[in-house]
């Protein structure tokens, strides 16, 4: 089978087939036939580089029983696949944690459990459907509301097939740069091109680097033997530019067979190279980037751009090419760019047919910038800082979703939804007072994500039986207990709103309680964490409250919450409890979330947390008319803990811990489902 051919059959059957490393996979056509062919040797050049085509019928994704209701005009997301290291299928995987999606394929181990994977089945025709592919593999969703294709390219040139594919079967299309909308438009892409710039994950965050002996490089990407990315002219501009130094040295982290070729060998036969052949998790390349001094990305072609922006969210000086997507950050305050003076012609896959050119990366300039970053370490860190501060004001999930519904003339509404918290080990009663509560009480809209910590059958039932019931309410099942703030950072991290809302399940909310916190947080904009009046009486945010024996708890919590006034007013860190607590998204990103590792199973957690808000200039207030019943310590003394030792070593390790008012952001490194 010819590369032409293969053009032809992707053509042929509107783009239903992909690439899978070196293996072309042609899914089932129409009219029912399953091709089947293989052949060796599909690139023409270099020699020492072999592969095969396989043409399969596409493996069918894990069966889905999530119980998501999607509403008319809601946003669905069709990915092709989602993986742990390719770009589309990352975004994919990011993606059906935040909004619903159909999931094509799953690559790399990867689960559909705790996301909102959903079966094609279920979107309304109503639906605004964007597929998130390359723009060949676009099917014809024009059926319903909206069709929109998500893509992008890394050349001055449009592959030939895609104009058709695309006009015949979106609505609208979105690519990440202005540089490709002008490629695509140029193209013949007939349909409405909006920009949506891509995000760059929260775990990637700031890290102050330390003065170290060896300066050492980092190249990120996917190794090919049309030097795509452009490792080959990072380990050359390395070679030349420190012929004899002993104290740099080069990661070369990608995989694929282009590391194993001769050609490959002789160019990294340099013993301050280290060649890093395998796949990554984002913690793992966050370490890793935390662990050099600059970011190398001399790229030829480049859609985007995510690996230099995220080495910039870190901190790290980055050398990067201002060239299609990278053009959108490259600037010279924030990164050392390469320019551009010239193009070349690109090199692909004869399948793509003529794809014009791309960048030709002039190494002297690429040894200036890396000799700069060696000689001046201080201001390549000063660099780095200012790149960060870039990333979290335009580059962060928040800044992509409001672009996407601005694009689409959706009105974003996260500002109006809360996303609340709660885990639970064992103690059915108060699970179901508190839960019952929240169902009857919470009258702004909500997804409510309840973490069951290793707790008994009866719990297990009660909270399957609640998630078939009430779309809202998503189950996250660890088999162990691992603490109540680690079970919260799993929350936290399926949550998708601007408002985070953590609740003990030992509590009784009141009425219109999340209402009247979220008017507090809206009314006063310097307070990023805020708390409701509650029965208790050694804090300062509370009220006497006259339990009734004779009359129902849930009924005696309603009426005496009518009683109370609304109001606010400011805390200090100790006045304030955390049984019940909304802190805004935007606070969360900031100081991160709760430092499980350091107060685990102790108290503690709250207070250090309030205490970061607080160093990063936030208020924490109190909504007086928002009431919320505790049964204070239940819960703990059930599972044989003793709160007054919890509270005492847990101050301890705080008042230890507040003497590094610098070391104040917390990785969210919880896993779902433990």
């Amino acid at each position: 089978m010819t590369r032409k051919l293969i053009a032809e059959i992707r053509l042929r059957y509107n783009g239903n087939i992909y690439e899978k490393g070196n293996t072309f996979i042609c899914l089932k056509s129409d009219a029912g036939e399953i091709l089947k062919e293989k052949q060796a040797r599909p690139y023409p050049e270099p020699k020492e580089y072999t592969s095969s085509i396989e043409v399969i019928k596409e493996k069918a994704p894990e069966p889905i029983t999530n119980k998501v209701k999607i509403p008319d005009n809601a946003i669905v997301f069709f990915a092709h696949h989602i993986s742990k290291s390719e770009g589309y299928g990352c975004l994919g995987h990011e993606l059906m944690r935040r909004y619903p999606t159909v999931v094509g394929q799953i690559r790399d181990d990867l689960s559909l459990r705790d996301s909102y994977a959903v079966s094609q089945k279920k979107v309304p025709e109503g639906a605004n459907v964007i597929q998130l592919c390359a723009g060949d593999l676009f099917k014809d969703m024009r059926h319903y509301r909206k069709s929109i294709g998500f893509t992008m390219f890394e050349t001055n040139k449009l592959s030939k097939h895609w104009p058709k594919i695309i006009n015949e079967t979106c609505h609208e299309l979105i690519v990440p740069a202005e540089e490709v909308k002008k490629v695509f438009k140029r193209a013949g892409v007939k349909i409405p091109i909006s920009v949506v710039p891509l995000w760059v994950n929260d775990i990637y965050r700031y890290y102050p680097r330390p003065k170290r002996a060896t300066c050492t490089f980092l190249w990120i990407g996917r190794l090919d033997h049309f030097n795509r990315k452009g490792c080959f002219d990072a380990v050359k501009a390395f070679k030349k530019v420190f012929p004899i130094e002993r104290d740099v040295r080069l990661i070369i982290k990608g995989s694929n067979t282009a590391l194993t070729s001769k050609k490959s060998k002789e160019l990294f036969n340099d013993n301050r190279i280290k060649l890093v052949n395998k796949v990554f998790d984002r913690e793992g390349l966050y370490g890793l980037m935390k662990s050099v001094d600059c970011f190398l990305f001399p790229t030829h072609g480049e859609g985007f751009g995510l690996p230099p922006l995220e080495a910039m969210a870190t901190g790290l000086p980055t050398i990067v090419t201002a060239w299609m997507g990278c053009k959108e950050f490259a600037d010279k305050e924030v990164c050392y760019p390469i320019p551009v003076k010239e193009l070349e012609p690109a090199r692909y896959t004869k399948a793509y047919g003529d794809i014009g050119k791309w960048a030709k990366i002039d190494q002297k300039i690429v040894q200036k910038l890396m000799r700069k970053v060696y000689e001046d370490p201080e201001a390549a860190k000063e660099k780095g800082l200012r790149a960060a501060k870039l990333v979290n004001r335009k580059y962060r999930f928040e800044n992509f979703n409001a672009n996407l519904k601005k694009a689409l003339k959706l009105k974003s509404r996260t500002e109006e939804k809360v996303s609340i918290v709660m885990a639970i080990k064992d103690n059915l009663g108060y699970l179901k007072g508190a839960t019952k509560a929240v169902i009857k009480n919470t009258k702004v809209e909500y997804e409510f994500i309840i973490i069951d910590n290793g707790s008994g059958p009866g719990v297990k039932a009660y909270l399957k039986g609640l998630e078939n019931l009430h779309p809202e309410i998503k189950v996250i099942t660890n088999d162990k207990n691992t603490g109540y703030a680690y079970a919260c950072n799993q929350g936290i991290k399926l949550s998708r709103y601007d408002y985070i809302c953590m609740l003990d399940a030992d509590t009784m909310v009141g009425p219109l309680w999340l209402t009247k916190m979220m008017k507090e947080l809206k009314d006063h904009q310097d307070c990023g964490i805020i708390v409701p009046t509650q029965q208790y009486l050694t804090d300062k945010h509370y009220a006497k409250f006259d339990e009734k024996k004779d009359q129902d708890l849930q009924d005696n919590v309603d009426e005496f919450a009518g009683t109370l006034k609304d109001g606010y007013s400011r805390l200090k860190l100790f006045d304030i409890y955390g049984f019940c607590h909304m802190a805004r998204r935007k606070v969360i990103e900031e100081i991160g979330v709760f430092d499980w590792k350091r107060y685990f199973k102790l108290a503690g957690n709250d207070t250090d947390l309030f205490w970061r808000a607080e160093i990063r200039g936030w208020k924490l207030g109190w909504a007086k008319g928002a009431f919320v019943y505790h049964h204070h310590n239940k819960i703990k003394k059930s599972l044989g803990l003793d709160p007054t030792e919890m509270v005492r070593k847990g101050h301890k390790i705080f008042h230890k811990r507040a003497l590094d008012p610098g070391d104040y952001f917390v990785t969210n490194d919880a896993t779902i489902g433990v």
